[in-house]
């Protein structure tokens, strides 16, 4: 195919509500990666030195790379300035812009959401934060199902964090799509490789490799390609121990060949505990078997795809400026007849761009006006983000209050079946004061045989002690009761701190003891 020559990139800034004098690109590294809020380093020049430079912060702006009428536009907030100084009768300026998602690093919270799914999660966590910034998210690309988790805690994680560890774990990623119609970037949501879009082109719909000779430079190519294949984990195997079912671990295998027949195993105990207790969404039903606490499989299976993602990937550069991170390409004629002509996932590309005509002072010397490197892997790969976002731990035990329903004053003792309860944490801001506050709590006894043991059942508004299996904020357990101001020891110490004694309190309603 006998490819157009390509015009010379061209670069536009624009600052859609802050100063705009008339802003020049200099240099700009703008890097994306899947699942990662992308940043784009910009040396920017005006004429205007007088232009009010603390106004451009936190100003909504937008790139353009243009060539050959094919624009690639890149939109977002302004989170850094670096003043570079003047030279005769320009000012120069570094721009560090990032997506509005990247801000919400700053937005921390602790907070409990119960019985909803993770793009359910996602959904109310993300859209009101980046509403603020007059932002948008898509969850409309996934194409899984996502069980409803019964207690899913952010604990003292910012928003970005909280939703990119969920996401994480449930194999969910994410990309940025330019919303041309509203000048911002759109954070879009993937589970499925096809569900990714394509790369723009000036002509045709695959992507040649032509070596870097210089009377080809000007064409729309691959420059360089190279295959790269590593060892990785062959097998992911999970347990975990679910309390309803206790005489049948919950496990999970999955397992990939080896040409060489050897085997790697990674073992996984209750790792991150993506499980939830009550998964019928009844947590009365005494009508459950091992069936339904099956939760391990998918984990294995998701983690051993995120392993295998590392073993055989493409990295390259090229001069095609539409490439972004979350599109798909297809590659032209190759040695390799199993390349040839497919399809892969662009995860990461990295945008370099020069001006020299714009230099301040003296030009360093002209390079390539704009190239870009990149990695990508075979489309029937499946992508799963990196688990980056770590867990939270909760070090030592909380105290909370139990509550019971608000419509029922007497039922001063409100659990289930297994004598769990609910409780209100005194972190907890957002949830009504009564049961709905938390999911159904285990209550440490004891003694707690099958059908005898110990049995006391805090009661409606007593103080209880929490702890956290493994340090969990997913898995409280109480351990205790203390005493507080409006919960008094049975007898006036320290008059009478001589008397050990178990006072009960008649239910419901008091008025009468046992000792």
């Amino acid at each position: 195919m006998d490819l157009p020559r390509l015009e010379p990139v061209s670069f536009a800034f624009a600052v859609l509500d802050g100063p705009d004098p008339g802003w020049h690109v200099r240099r700009l590294h703008w890097q994306q990666r899947i699942s990662e809020p992308y940043e784009i380093v910009v040396e920017l020049i005006t004429a205007d030195v007088f232009v009010a430079v603390d106004d451009l912060l936190g100003a909504a702006v937008e790139l353009t790379i243009e060539r050959n009428g094919a624009s690639h536009v890149g939109h977002g907030l302004v989170h850094r300035i670096d003043e570079l100084g003047i030279a005769g009768d320009r000012l120069g300026l570094r721009a560090y812009v990032v997506p509005a998602l990247k801000l919400l690093e700053q937005r921390v919270d602790t907070r409990i959401f119960q019985g909803q799914t993770v793009p359910e999660i996602v959904e109310a966590v993300l859209g009101p934060a980046l509403g603020d910034y007059e932002r948008e998210l898509d969850l409309g690309n996934l194409q899984g199902s996502y069980e409803p988790r019964d207690c899913c805690v952010q604990y003292r994680e910012s928003d970005f964090d909280f939703c990119s560890r969920l996401l994480q774990e449930e194999g969910i990623a994410y990309a940025f799509e330019p919303d041309l119609d509203n000048s911002r970037e759109k954070l879009v949501f993937f589970d499925d490789n096809l569900s990714y879009g394509e790369v723009g082109l000036v002509l045709g719909d695959e992507i040649p490799i032509i070596p870097d000779r210089p009377e080809q430079a000007d064409r729309e190519s691959l420059r360089h390609l190279e295959l790269v294949r590593r060892e990785r984990i062959t097998k992911v195997a999970t347990r975990g121990f679910n309390w309803k079912v206790p005489s049948s671990l919950d496990e999970g295998e999955e397992e990939a060949d080896d040409p060489r027949g050897r085997t790697r195993e990674l073992y996984l105990f209750d790792d991150r505990r993506q499980i939830v207790d009550d998964p019928l969404g009844d947590p009365q039903a005494d009508s459950v078997t091992g069936e339904e606490y099956e939760q391990r499989r998918p984990l294995a299976t998701r983690r051993l795809q995120l392993e295998r993602r590392f073993s055989r990937t493409l990295e390259g550069d090229s001069n095609v400026t539409g490439l972004a991170a979350g599109l798909r390409f297809n590659l032209g004629e190759h040695r390799d007849d199993n390349l040839a002509g497919h399809n892969f996932l662009l995860t990461r590309v990295v945008h370099i761009g020069d001006a020299p005509e714009q230099e301040l002072g003296e030009s360093a010397g002209a390079g390539p006006r704009y190239a870009n490197s990149f990695e990508c892997l075979p489309v029937e790969v499946p992508f799963r983000p990196s688990l980056h976002a770590a867990k939270p731990r909760v070090y030592g035990a909380t105290t909370a209050i139990v509550m019971g329903p608000p419509d029922d004053a007497e039922e001063d003792i409100h659990t289930d079946q297994h004598g769990r309860i609910k409780v209100r944490f005194h972190w907890d801001r957002i949830s009504p004061e009564d049961e709905s506050a938390s999911c159904w709590v285990r209550v440490a006894q004891l003694w707690a045989g099958n059908g005898w043991g110990g049995m006391f059942i805090p009661r409606v508004g007593m103080e209880v002690v929490v702890d956290f299996l493994d340090g969990n904020p997913d898995r409280p357990l109480v351990i205790g009761c203390v005493y507080n101001g409006s919960q008094r020891p049975p007898y006036p110490l320290p008059d009478e701190k001589t008397k050990s004694t178990i006072k009960s309190d008649s239910s419901p309603g008091g008025g009468g003891f046992n000792e």
